[in-house]
C-alpha cells in the first residue's frame, strides 16, 4: 500500500508504541530513550546534510528538545522505583488525607468559635436586659416609697388636722360652758336677793327655786357632736367629754342618756 511507503506514518506508530512500553515497563522503555537519544543526535549532527544545512536558532530548538527528552525520559525511565513510586503516592494521598484533616479542623475550630461568639453574645444580651429590668424595677420601687411616703405624710397631716380641729371643739365648748356657768350663777345671785327682799313667796315657790338650785349644781357631760347628756363614767365619753351643769343641759335641748341614765 502507498500508505506504508510514507515515512511519516511510522512515527505516530512509534509514539503510541513507546508510551505502551513506558507504561509497562518504565526501565526498559529509558534505555530505549537513552539509545534512541543518542543514536538519532548522532545520525543528525553527522550525517543528515538537511540537519547540518539548517539554521542555528532550528538546530537550537532541536538540541533543547532532545535532552529534554533524553533527562525525562531516559534517566526518569532508568531511574524509576515503582515501590518508591508507590510509597511517594501513598505519601502524596497522607498528606492530601491529612490537609483535609486539618481543613476539617478548621472548619471545626470556626464553627465552635462562632457558637462561642454567638453564645456569649445571647448572654451578654440577656444579662443587659436583666439589668435594665432590675433598673427599672429599682426605679419603680423608688417611685412607690416616694408615693406611699407621700401619701402617709398626707394622712399624717389630715390626722394632725382633725385633731387641732378636735381640740379647738374642745376650747370652744369649755368656752361656752364657762359663760353659761357665769350667766348662770348671776341669774341665781339675782334670785336669792329677790327672794330675801320679798318675804311674801309662797312655800310652794321656795321649794322650787330650791330645786332649780340642785339641778344648778349637779354636773353631767356631754360631748362634740352628741345630741344626749351622760353621767360621769359613760361609755360614750371616751372620745371627748365636756362638763356642763343639769339645768344648761336641758336648756340646750339634752335628751339624757338612756345607757348611764343620768339625773333628770
Amino acid at each position: 500500500m502507498n500508505i506504508f511507503k510514507k515515512k511519516i506514518i511510522f512515527i505516530p506508530i512509534a509514539i503510541i508504541l513507546y508510551l505502551i512500553l513506558y507504561s509497562t515497563s518504565p526501565q526498559i522503555a529509558g534505555v530505549v530513550s537513552v539509545v534512541g537519544t543518542l543514536v538519532w543526535g548522532g545520525y543528525l549532527y553527522i550525517k543528515n546534510e538537511k540537519f547540518k544545512a539548517r539554521g542555528k536558532i532550528f538546530k537550537t530548538i532541536t538540541t533543547i528538545g532532545m535532552v529534554l527528552f533524553f533527562i525525562t525520559f531516559g534517566i526518569g525511565g532508568l531511574t524509576y522505583d515503582p515501590a518508591k513510586s508507590e510509597q511517594t503516592g501513598l505519601t502524596s494521598q497522607k498528606v492530601i488525607a491529612e490537609q483535609q484533616v486539618d481543613k476539617a479542623r478548621e472548619e471545626k475550630a470556626k464553627e465552635e468559635q462562632k457558637v462561642k461568639e454567638d453564645k456569649a453574645k445571647r448572654e451578654a444580651e440577656e444579662l443587659a436586659k436583666a439589668d435594665a429590668q432590675k433598673k427599672a424595677e429599682e426605679e419603680q420601687a423608688q417611685v412607690d416609697a416616694k408615693k406611699k411616703a407621700e401619701e402617709e405624710q398626707a394622712q399624717a397631716d389630715a390626722k394632725k388636722k382633725a385633731e387641732e380641729e378636735s381640740k379647738q371643739k374642745e376650747q370652744a365648748a369649755q368656752v361656752n360652758v364657762k359663760s353659761s356657768n357665769s350667766s348662770t350663777t348671776g341669774t341665781t345671785s339675782n334670785s336669792s336677793s329677790s327672794n330675801t327682799s320679798s318675804k311674801s313667796v309662797s312655800t310652794n315657790n321656795s321649794a322650787s327655786q330650791s330645786s332649780n338650785s340642785d339641778k344648778q349644781t349637779i354636773t353631767v357631760f356631754t360631748t362634740n357632736t352628741g345630741h344626749k347628756y351622760h353621767r360621769d363614767g359613760c361609755k360614750y365619753l371616751s372620745k371627748s367629754k365636756i362638763p356642763i351643769s343639769l339645768n344648761d343641759a336641758k336648756a340646750s335641748g339634752l335628751d339624757p342618756c338612756s345607757v348611764c341614765n343620768p339625773p333628770q
